[in-house]
């Protein structure tokens, strides 16, 4: 009986040296993909009246992760920094516009298979 104990302990232990070092693994590498990780300006739109900017641009992150295309709506003057857009993200191009003031519109076929807001610090997203 004691041999047995003795097994299920080392099981035990295996296990959770197991899961810990997956945990560490899993955690540098998407810190390192992260890091990868570049964005590419292809249009900003200043908000009528305002005070904000949209920026549409092009992430990549490499050949494990690919490409895609990302609106944010940043303060004017801030610059966009090695993140994904807080706004819409989606791998198909898109357009994206100030309508007024208070609303932005979509255009195109983008998809949402990402992330897709409806509105940022008060103002209306409109999507296709």
């Amino acid at each position: 009986m004691t041999r047995r104990r003795t097994m299920a302990a080392t099981l035990v232990t295996l296990a959770a040296v197991t899961l810990s070092l997956y945990g560490i693994v899993h955690t540098d590498s998407h810190v390192i993909n992260t890091s990868m990780c570049s964005n590419t300006i292809l249009d900003t739109e200043d908000q009528p009246n305002g005070s904000y900017e949209l920026v549409y641009f092009k992430r990549d992150c490499g050949p494990d992760e690919g490409a895609n295309y990302q609106v944010s709506i940043l303060r004017n003057g801030a610059k966009l920094g090695n993140e994904p857009g807080n706004l819409f993200i989606s791998d198909n191009k898109f357009g994206a516009n100030w309508l007024d003031s208070s609303t932005v519109t979509l255009t195109g076929h983008p998809d949402d298979k990402y992330k897709r807001k409806k509105s940022y610090k008060g103002i209306h997203i409109m999507y296709p």
